[in-house]
């Protein structure tokens, strides 16, 4: 019998799930006192440590799109400074007179 997971039962009791190298039937037993709990923790952690799908889309908000490289981020950051400057250079000054760009 090879363990492959654990199982809290609704007391918070510990199952330990293993299945039949021979014929892959899925059996549980109640862990001991002997079981070695460095093992537990690993199989416990297992689903955390090693997903099995990307978590990636679960972090980030679904409207943004997918994530931009550092290159892109800051070519986006150029872009906005310069249409800031842009904007500025278009607004009149005080006496109503366009400013020019420099």
């Amino acid at each position: 019998m090879e363990p492959i997971a654990i199982e809290v039962r609704h007391n918070g009791e510990w199952a330990l799930v293993h299945r039949c190298q021979g014929c892959g039937e899925l059996g549980n037993n109640r862990i001991s006192s002997d079981d070695n709990e460095f093992v537990l923790m690993q199989l416990a952690t297992r689903p955390i440590a090693f997903p099995a799908f990307p978590l990636e889309p679960l972090t980030r908000n679904s409207c943004e799109g997918p994530p931009s490289s550092e290159k892109d981020a800051e070519e986006e950051e150029r872009e906005e400074e310069d249409d800031e400057e842009h904007d500025v250079a278009a607004l009149p000054d005080r006496a109503g007179h366009r400013r020019d760009r420099q």
